[in-house]
């Protein structure tokens, strides 16, 4: 993205958030706490003692009862031992960089100039309370009436056409809502009817009307929605009766989904982000409203992130 722009030329709404708000938090530890302070992830005030404090980003108070020392990270996340020598611009630049899916924890790592092994720990940390507050309120639960849902699965790690080399395999099965973009991706053992049909059940409504390609572990989803397929090995696209049947939509997220996982070896970490991502910004078509959205709406998770 060119920030800076040609001359005479408008930026986007994202340059321009990025420009006034983010990126000054990459070069100023103070910044980056008034950051984080303005989008509540980090207190203005912490209670001791049945009083509030005001807190500092660059320094500690003393309660004036108890003469305990409180600082802006106390009851935050940010005071467990994974966050504790954390920068708050370094922990802004990973979370505007997590927002992408052109960015790998390796690429994160050399940016921040933080141990790979460090970025890794925190990345899954957060992914962990992502997918706290995405199985909350039926984020994770996809379809209805008159909605149509696409499922497919995918392996990650097979070579093709024999070249380039042999890497531990992992077959990820995905579930796309057409008409908002939201996705449901998880790493599964295999790909039979004992494993694939109850995530089918617990994240797609009853009710909705179901396209996949012909494999046999989908064949009695008609019992329990209305259930189409196409035979991949005959066409891709099938009309009939008024409805044309294809899985394009899955595929063009499977597209996506693979280039967002280049550098990461937790699959299911990029599965989280995935559909996070696509959950929080899967409505908008320009990538910069989508960083923009799933940068803030970062924001709003880590708001909730208490010490545990």
């Amino acid at each position: 993205m060119d920030l800076e722009g040609s001359p005479g030329s408008e930026r986007t709404p994202c340059e321009s958030f990025f420009i006034r708000i983010v990126a000054p938090a990459f070069v100023c530890n103070k910044t980056a706490a008034a950051l984080l302070t303005r989008y509540k992830v980090l207190p203005q005030s912490i209670v001791c003692c049945g009083e509030g404090i005001s807190v500092s980003p660059v320094s500690k108070r003393r309660c004036q009862c108890c003469r305990r020392m409180v600082n802006q990270r106390q009851g935050t996340v940010f005071e467990q031992r994974r966050f504790r020598k954390l920068d708050y611009k370094k922990l802004v630049i990973l979370l505007w960089r997590l927002s992408s899916p052109n960015y790998s924890n390796t690429d994160i790592a050399a940016e921040t100039g933080m141990d790979p092994k460090t970025v890794s720990e925190i990345v899954s940390f957060i992914s962990s309370k992502i997918k706290v507050w995405m199985d909350s309120s039926d984020r994770r639960l996809l379809g209805g009436h008159n909605e149509t849902v696409e499922l497919d699965e995918t392996t990650i790690g097979h070579r093709k056409h024999n070249r380039g080399r042999e890497k531990r395999k992992e077959v990820v099965f995905g579930v796309v809502e057409r008409s908002s973009g939201r996705t449901l991706t998880a790493v599964v053992p295999n790909v039979q009817k004992t494993t694939l049909v109850p995530i089918i059940l617990r994240h797609v409504k009853r009710g909705s009307r179901i396209f996949s390609d012909g494999l046999s572990t989908y064949k009695k989803l008609n019992e329990t929605y209305d259930h189409l397929y196409v035979n991949h090995s005959r066409t891709y696209v099938l009309p009939m009766d008024n409805v044309i049947i294809h899985t394009n939509r899955i595929e063009g997220a499977w597209h996506w989904f693979k280039r967002t996982i280049k550098g990461r070896r937790n699959i299911e970490d990029a599965c989280t982000f995935f559909d996070f991502r696509n959950h929080v910004a899967g409505t908008f078509s320009s990538p910069d409203a989508k960083l923009r959205s799933t940068f803030i709406a970062l924001m709003k998770v880590l708001k909730g992130m208490k010490s545990e």
